[in-house]
């Protein structure tokens, strides 16, 4: 629970139980929208844990470009300070750019001062195309100056909360949760991998496993990155995946199978750090209509040279678990959901 002390100390003070619970909406099938307001403007934003940076668009955007998104009025928001820093930020869907600003931003109900956001003024059409108006993001901190800190730093520099976060995922929805004593609101039984220093939840997978059958990772670095939806691998090891699955047919430059086949396809599982983690079949695919018909698809893709890493694992792996990343300890835990995933 959070509440205001005094009006001129411009702080939130918690108490020793807190943790700030943010209801996340799904997009997509295995990626989560949250909501943030600016002023009166709310925006949908994407948490990701793949990159550094906080921005919204502006209202000083291509608005026949940006259609349908939330914008923040410059002029109008009270809050809001300029700097005359450079705000640039890539994705695999493409770059946005801008100005680096302060604003105050309420987060999940806490009102939080001085948010370092990039204020975007220009931003490419896989960006500006997706449903979501900006992103929050949730990777480790950035020496890259053109990028702003994540934005639990800021709110750890504040005193308000350590730099830990978790989401926990429920068949009905899920939550977003910041603050201490995450095992208590997510899970108990909480499997730890460390991750390196650095700008991602960065280390590394041994082998990847399916039907009793082993690929070795080799020197591939991974991450974790739950602003992806898919399991990202190298192109041979998709391939020989492919081929253990039985699936070769290609619609859009994605491998499709006969949607009878997903009760008879295997788990797959990942070796990292001598525990074994496992999905179901269901948590690899997707169904789609295509032309009227239903057509099934797995969740795996190449990396390409832009790629930081060679495997990225995304939210089809991220959230058949429980999750908490913990920035100060350098970990990130694991609890298996019922009927999605196991560890041992």
């Amino acid at each position: 629970m959070f509440y205001r002390i005094l009006e001129e100390s411009e702080k939130l003070e918690r108490t020793g139980r807190s943790v700030l619970r943010i209801p996340l909406h799904p997009w997509g099938g295995a990626r989560y929208l949250c909501t943030i307001t600016i002023e009166q403007t709310a925006f949908r934003m994407l948490l990701d844990t793949g990159s550094p940076s906080i921005w919204v668009p502006s209202d000083r955007v291509d608005k026949s470009l940006w259609i349908g998104k939330n914008l923040l009025k410059i002029v109008r928001e009270t809050s809001l300070r300029f700097s005359h820093e450079f705000f640039y930020q890539t994705y695999g869907a493409g770059d946005v750019s801008g100005v680096k600003a302060t604003v105050n931003m309420n987060f999940g109900g806490m009102l939080i001062r001085s948010v370092p956001i990039g204020l975007v003024i220009l931003g490419d059409e896989g960006v500006y195309n997706s449903p979501f108006d900006g992103i929050v993001g949730l990777g480790r901190q950035s020496t890259c100056p053109e990028h702003t800190n994540p934005v639990f730093y800021h709110i750890h520099q504040q005193g308000l909360m350590s730099r830990k976060f978790g989401f926990s995922f429920q068949n009905s929805g899920a939550s977003f949760l910041l603050g201490d004593n995450l095992e208590k609101f997510i899970s108990k039984d909480m499997t730890y991998i460390k991750v390196i220093d650095g700008p991602y939840w960065e280390t590394s997978i041994n082998w990847i496993f399916i039907s009793n059958i082993g690929f070795s990772t080799g020197d591939h670095k991974m991450a974790f990155d739950t602003g992806t939806d898919g399991i990202h691998l190298p192109g041979d090891i998709h391939m020989a995946i492919n081929d253990v699955l039985g699936i070769w047919k290609t619609i859009y430059q994605t491998y499709v199978f006969e949607c009878e086949m997903l009760p008879f396809l295997p788990p797959v599982a990942f070796e990292i750090q001598g525990k074994v983690f496992q999905i179901m079949p269901k948590q690899y695919t997707k169904q789609t209509i295509i032309d009227g018909v239903a057509i099934c698809s797995t969740r795996f893709y190449n990396t390409t040279a832009d790629f930081p890493v060679g495997i990225m694992l995304g939210m089809s792996f991220l959230h058949s678990f429980q999750l908490i990343f913990d920035d100060h300890a350098g970990t990130v835990g694991f609890a298996a959901r019922t009927g999605r995933s196991s560890i041992v």
